[in-house]
């Protein structure tokens, strides 16, 4: 998934080897039209209506475009987490509305914020969304106020988010961390994430976690996903219980860039 503004280049995209961008702040026809003739997916982005919590606006786009083969998800809400407007209830209204206008594809939500909470202790990871990417963003800024102990943050935030799991469901997620310069060691500690997942026994479908590393890209940023292993991901916890996936289904994934393996 590549991330960026309004109609990104979509020859670019493509050379980067992504098959679906998500444009943050909207697209028109015509781009559409180009990505289904090149083969691109899209995950249309919603940001744009929520500045204003304009939940109308976001529900007509919706209704303008969801019948474009080329749109195969939606992206709503940015970041509630980092707002107080943005309350458990106001996200499900969110939800509820979108879903209803398109029921057959998958609504994403992201979770950016410390999971602190500083903002709106109610908002993280209440609202029943069909998937969560959740960036380690929070772990990156959240660590400093556990004096730099990132693997014991990041273990507590596996544990505050399997604490939610019966107010979400047995969604898929996706634990994206950012293979940027800023986000390494030691100033990021994106070794110490992926050392602590694997300690954990986190990092594929068993528990709901998809790890991916993402990189920087001209006009944004993205990742190239193992489709498989998503789909798979979502399917077991479509059809079991969190966060076991059935015996012997479980999907080896090797980090391309440190060489960590999660099985």
């Amino acid at each position: 998934i590549y991330g960026g503004g309004t109609n990104p280049d979509i020859d670019q995209i493509l050379a980067a080897g992504f098959n679906t961008c998500g444009p943050m702040m909207g697209f028109t026809g015509d781009w559409l039209d180009e990505c289904l003739r090149k083969g691109l997916w899209v995950v249309g982005g919603l940001h744009g209506f929520f500045p204003n919590h304009n939940i109308d606006g976001a529900v007509a786009f919706v209704n303008q475009w969801k019948h474009h083969p080329a749109i195969g998800a939606w992206f709503f809400i940015d970041e509630p987490t980092m707002h107080a407007s943005y309350t458990k209830e106001l996200q499900q209204t969110w939800y509820n509305r979108l879903k209803a206008a398109d029921p057959s594809r998958d609504f994403l939500t992201n979770f950016t914020s410390n999971v602190q909470d500083r903002y709106n202790p109610n908002a993280f990871n209440h609202c029943s969304v069909d998937c969560y990417p959740f960036n380690d963003e929070c772990f990156r800024y959240g660590a400093g106020e556990w004096n730099g102990n990132y693997k014991g943050y990041i273990k507590y935030c596996i544990d505050r988010w399997n604490s939610q799991t019966n107010n979400i469901g047995g969604m898929a997620t996706v634990q994206a961390f950012w293979h940027l310069p800023e986000y390494l060691d030691p100033t990021g500690h994106v070794g110490d994430m992926l050392a602590k997942f694997q300690e954990l026994g986190v990092g594929t479908q068993k528990d709901g976690y998809a790890m991916y590393i993402w990189s920087e890209v001209p006009g944004g940023y993205g990742v190239v996903q193992n489709t498989a292993l998503f789909n798979h991901v979502k399917a077991v916890n479509a059809s079991y219980n969190w966060p076991h996936a059935p015996p012997g289904e479980e999907v080896v994934y090797t980090c391309p860039y440190c060489g960590a393996t999660f099985s």
